[in-house]
């Protein structure tokens, strides 16, 4: 993949699908995960306040990896698992 913004060179991109949508998008990952952990993203303007993304043309970025979530008490999802 060729990239014609330098802010985006060496940066890891990749495909995710939202729970609550039915296409994927493409984000920036900003942590470091990994293909198929469960991750948090950010889109719209917001996901350009990332440093060093700020003059980037970004719509959505991988903001953190989800360890365990609960729900009530009761565990629903662990990445240990």
């Amino acid at each position: 993949m060729r990239f014609r913004t330098p802010r985006l060179q060496l940066r890891i991109l990749h495909i995710v699908s939202p729970e609550e949508r039915n296409r994927a998008v493409v984000a920036v990952d900003t942590v470091g995960a990994g293909v198929g952990e469960m991750v948090v993203i950010c889109q719209g303007s917001p996901a350009r306040l990332v440093p060093d993304l700020n003059e980037a043309p970004v719509d959505t970025v991988v903001m953190g990896i989800v360890d365990v979530v609960d729900v009530l008490g009761q565990p629903v999802y662990s990445s240990k698992t």
